[in-house]
This record gives structure tokens, sequence and C-alpha cells, in this order.
């Protein structure tokens, strides 16, 4: 083949690899409009489901001023009793109403209860004097300072209170609501509430006998096709949620198996809402783009942001939804497909707040989500437990000797946490040290100077002109480098 001939024939190749080029943007951008337009009509609210969620459920007030009296329960009877502290259960559901906008906390009460599974929640007398503090506190909302009330209960109180009445998990959605921001995210907040609607649904149809209830009137009559109805219209819409989930999810797929083939390590910060790990993040990574916010579930997609290690080693730190507790599973399992990036992660950082009062149970739950969640014994076993925010409390506090305790704001104790996350990294990642002699600056220096990580670099004390390193592989990358090395000889 002559040069001209070459010439018109790689030209031709040119052309055609735009042309092929050209087509796979377009095929990808024509499926990603797709996907878009799927998710507009899911996030759009079809007439139907919108009239089922006005009906069933009282969140959705966000924009309007809330005056709230927030009620909790002690239970006194019975292993219900000892379930939780309710002294801290109650703060943070003031905590959680007052992360809204235009909503805000003007009384509180602490009620005795048989039970929490009884239909009015409360004896007569105790509702009159709640009935009373409601009205002179000038409430025009309560919330019940317990995951989740079912239907009767909700109906029963706003009869009997003569105001709105919500639970926690309507809270933490309508949270969820306001602070989602990107596509998965409120797709993920839209699937988590469709548990919520169906309980709701199930429960009025199970416990109402006759289509004379004005409750059961109002989302359509008591009729088994009227509730078969209302279901397919809930099943319909988390099977287009799931299916759009999944389109997403691909392309996360997409970048955890590029960055397999890269050998970079994935650390997932993981910890109760609000206990500094977007500030532990943006400390390590000095990513100026990250703000860290003063609330609850300011973070509710998985981010990630390449950081780099004392020895070197580059690694992906994944800043992750904060967990929290007193809320049905279910709302945890919505936000499963980026939950998958904890589960799948090479090591776990587990941050919390050591100044906060409730510490101890905060932890536990954290912990407790995770199993859920289905992280391995091994990442389980491996966690670096990190007390933050060490500028707030005495030392005598921090006893636990296998954590590393941190200050995220002023910048204390982070470099000590990061060799702590190295030396974590290799054990969990398989791994292992060699002690090399390479040509300085030759081929094989310049390989390992740019794809493995180098614990050290010193001259040949026989010679100057080879250098001594010592490098951690994997077995992939060893593989590589003898490949390289023999190529090299040969």
């Amino acid at each position: 083949m002559n040069a001209r001939v070459f010439s018109v024939f790689a030209r031709r190749i040119c052309v055609f690899s735009k042309h092929l080029l050209q087509n796979r943007h377009c095929s990808q951008g024509r499926r990603t409009t797709a996907i878009e337009d799927e998710i507009k009509e899911i996030l759009d609210d079809d007439e139907g489901f919108e009239n089922v969620r006005k009906q069933i459920s009282n969140y959705g007030w966000s924009l309007e001023n809330r005056n709230v009296f927030v009620v909790q329960p002690r239970v006194k009877y019975g292993p219900e009793r000892f379930a939780f502290d309710r002294d801290y259960l109650l703060q943070e559901t003031i905590a959680l109403i007052e992360t809204l906008p235009n909503w805000k906390v003007c009384g509180f009460s602490v009620v005795p209860t048989i039970g929490l599974k009884k239909k009015a929640l409360f004896g007569s007398g105790n509702l009159e004097k709640l009935r009373a503090e409601i009205f002179n506190s000038n409430c025009n909302t309560v919330v019940l300072s317990t995951d989740l009330l079912t239907a009767m209960q909700q109906s029963f109180l706003e009869e009997c209170l003569a105001v709105p009445v919500c639970d926690r998990y309507s809270i933490v959605l309508q949270i969820f609501k306001d602070h989602a921001k990107t596509k998965e995210a409120k797709l993920q907040v839209a699937l988590a509430e469709i548990p919520y609607i169906r309980s709701k649904l199930r429960d009025l149809h199970i416990k109402s006998s006759t289509s004379d209830n004005p409750l059961i009137n109002a989302v359509g009559g008591s009729k088994e096709k009227l509730y078969d109805d209302r279901k397919k219209i809930l099943r319909d819409r988390e099977g287009f949620i799931r299916k759009c989930l999944d389109k997403l999810s691909s392309q996360r797929e997409i970048n955890k198996e590029q960055r397999i083939r890269l050998e970079i390590p994935s650390v997932a910060i993981v910890g109760y809402t609000n206990a500094g790990k977007t500030s532990l993040i943006k400390n390590i990574t000095n990513d100026a783009r990250l703000e860290p916010q003063d609330y609850l579930f300011a973070t509710l997609d998985v981010t990630a942001h390449m950081a780099r290690l004392p020895q070197g080693q580059k690694t992906l730190l994944l800043d992750t939804v904060g967990f929290i507790s007193n809320i049905p599973i279910e709302l945890v399992h919505a936000f499963n497909s980026t939950l998958n990036d904890v589960v799948a992660s090479d090591l776990i950082v587990h941050v919390y707040d050591v100044s906060h009062p409730n510490v101890e149970e905060q932890r536990k739950t954290v912990m407790n989500t995770l199993k859920s969640i289905g992280v391995s014994e091994k990442l389980m076993s491996s966690i670096v437990e990190v007390g933050n925010k060490i500028d707030l409390v005495e030392s005598e506090k921090l006893s636990e000797k296998e954590h590393f305790y941190i200050s995220a704001k002023k910048s204390t104790n982070i470099f000590s946490l990061k060799e702590e996350m190295e030396r974590r990294l290799y054990v969990n990642t398989n791994r292992f040290m060699r002690t090399l002699r390479v040509l300085n600056g030759g081929e094989l220096y310049q390989w390992l100077w740019s794809n493995i990580t180098l614990a050290s670099i010193t001259a040949d004390a026989e010679d100057s002109n080879f250098a001594v390193v010592e490098a951690y592989f994997t077995e992939a990358s060893f593989a590589k480098f003898l490949k390289l090395a023999n190529k090299k000889v040969g």
C-alpha cells in the first residue's frame, strides 16, 4: 500500500469512527431522554395516584406555616415500655419538625398510654387535657412522636383534637421531598411513600366493616373493586419507579466496573444524620465544592469524592444518606439503589457525634441498619469507628480505645485516621507489599510511579542508577508488572 492510498484509507477510517461515535452518542442521548421522560411522568404524579395520596395522608404541608404540638406517648406497661428512650425520641422528633421550612414547634407533652396498638391511643381524660393544651398554645398541627400511626388512629385523633395529625414517617418523607435534588433521590423518595400510603389504605379496608364510614367514602368506598383499583394504582407506580431506578443504576454499575478496572478502592462514610460525614470528606479531600449543612438529612444522594491517603493510595470516598431511629425499615429500603454502594464498598467508616447525649443509641441504630441492608461480616468487622466533634466535649468522655476521635471542623487527628483507613484498605482489598530494584527513571520505574501506591523510594546503596521501591500491589497489578518486567528482560 503506497503512502497516498494509505492516507486515503486512514481518512476513511477516521470518518467512519467519527460517525460511529456520533451514532453511539445519539443512541445514548435518546435512551437518556426516554428515561428522563419516564421519570418526569412519574414525578409529576398521575391524577389517580394524587387523589389516593391526598385522601390517605396528611403530609405535604411544607410550604404552609405550621405551629406544631408534639405528643410523645409513654407506654405504661409491657415490653414497649422499655423499647426506646422517650425523652431522646421527643427531642429528635422536635428536631425533625424544625428541619421543615415554616414549621415551628410551639408545645409538647408526654402522655401515658396502655399500648401503641390501641385505636384511641390515649384515655378520654388525657385526650381532653391534650385538646386544651393544643388550643391554648395556638397550634394547628399535632405530630405523634411514633414511627407510624394506623389510618384509624390518625382519623380518631384528628376527630378528637380537631387538627391534622401525622407521625414521624410522614415528617421524614416531607424532609426527603424538600431535600431531594437529583432525579434518583426524587425517585427513591417517591418509592418510600408507597408503603406508607399502602399501609393506611390496607388498614382502612381491613378495619372498616361498612361503606357508611365517612373516611372510607373519602377514598372511594369499601367495595373490593374500589380497594383493588387503588392497590393497582400503587402497584403500577411502584413498578414504574423501580424500572427507572434500575435504568439509572445501570450507569452506576458502569462507573463501578470502570473503578474496579482502575483498581481504585471505595470507602463508604456512614453515620447517623448530621454526624459530620460531609465535613470529614471535605477535610480529607480539600474539596471546596462540598458545603456541609447543619441540619438533618442534608445528604440524600450518594456522592463520590476522590482522595489520596498518606502513602499515596487513591480511593473514592462515598458520602451517604444519614440514618435515623424509629422509622419503618421500608423507608430505609427505598434507598437500596444508593445504599448498595455501601454494601459493595471496600471499607466502611462510621462517623458518630461524640457530643450527642444519645450517642450510644445512635451508634446502635447505624449498626442495625447496616446489618439490615446486607453488609457482609467482613465489612462489619473492619469498620473504622470515628467519634467526631471532640471539640465540643471533655476528653474524659473519649473512652473507647479502638475508636478514632476527631474534629472534622478543626482538623484534629485527621492524619492518623487517614493512616488507619489506608492500612485497613490494604487488608480488605488483599494488597501486599513488594520491595523492588528498578532502573531510576526507567520504564518500570515510571510504570510503578503512575499505577501503583509507593510506600517508599530510596537510592540503591550499591548503584545510584537504581532505586529501591516499596510498592503495594493487588494480584492483578503485580501480574501486569511481572509481564512488563519479563518483556523488558526479553
